[in-house]
């Protein structure tokens, strides 16, 4: 964080916010990470862990908690436990419902799941505004609007991480070397990402296409490079 708030401050000349109290763009994720760990004993006594950490995602956007990035913590908890207890959950699941699981568990079943959760990612992502997206802010007051979109995102957000896992293998294949290297390219892409911002910001409105595929262009080789 003090390394951000030096290149923001005398690279970008900007005015970057309190340090280490209001995390820097991005950093929010390693320290919110961090109480997510410390909460895990608490939550691993409770029932029902995730459905509970899920009701707190919601009712925390009644409260504005940017400090220490408290609020994006309990937002992504859910998302986060679910990737914790993902085994057991799948092996009392396949247990219970054997003739679900052995549905759910075909590679083409999965693949099908897996286009029409992007689509609706992408059609959530063309409706909602940013701030929407990233669950950063508190609801506008008791906006139902906001409260059913923020139990989309998150919902999404778990059947996107229940997918992947399914997904995933244990054999060694391309994507390998950049996941072992992913927390390398987290901390790194985001002073690339300043810079190419400033760039290519004037773009954006002209030439929407471009800027898609510029993205998509600009990320394959930062995640090469970064994860080397």
């Amino acid at each position: 964080d003090l390394i951000y708030w030096l290149f923001q401050k005398y690279v970008l000349l900007g005015n970057p916010k309190t340090l280490f109290i209001y995390p820097g763009y991005g950093l929010w994720f390693l320290i919110s990470l961090f109480f997510m760990k410390m909460l895990l004993p608490i939550m691993d006594k409770l029932r029902y862990p995730v459905l509970t950490s899920f009701i707190i995602a919601i009712c925390i956007g009644f409260f504005s908690c940017n400090f220490l990035g408290i609020s994006r913590t309990f937002v992504y908890l859910p998302i986060f436990l679910i990737g914790f207890y993902y085994n057991g959950y799948v092996e009392e699941f396949s247990q219970r419902f054997k003739s679900i699981y052995s549905i759910l568990s075909n590679k083409k079943v999965i693949i099908i799941l897996a286009a029409l959760t992007f689509f609706a990612v992408l059609l959530k992502a063309n409706n909602y505004t940013i701030n929407l997206i990233c669950l950063k802010y508190s609801y506008h007051g008791f906006d139902l609007y906001e409260i059913v979109s923020r139990v989309i995102v998150i919902s999404l957000g778990i059947i996107s991480t229940l997918i992947l896992n399914q997904l995933m293998t244990n054999k060694e294949i391309f994507l390998t070397k950049y996941g072992q290297n992913s927390m390398s390219v987290y901390i790194f892409h985001l002073f690339l990402i300043k810079i190419l911002l400033d760039i290519l910001r004037p773009y954006y409105p002209a030439h929407h296409t471009i800027t898609i595929i510029s993205v998509f262009a600009i990320s394959f080789v930062i995640v090469h490079i970064l994860s080397r």
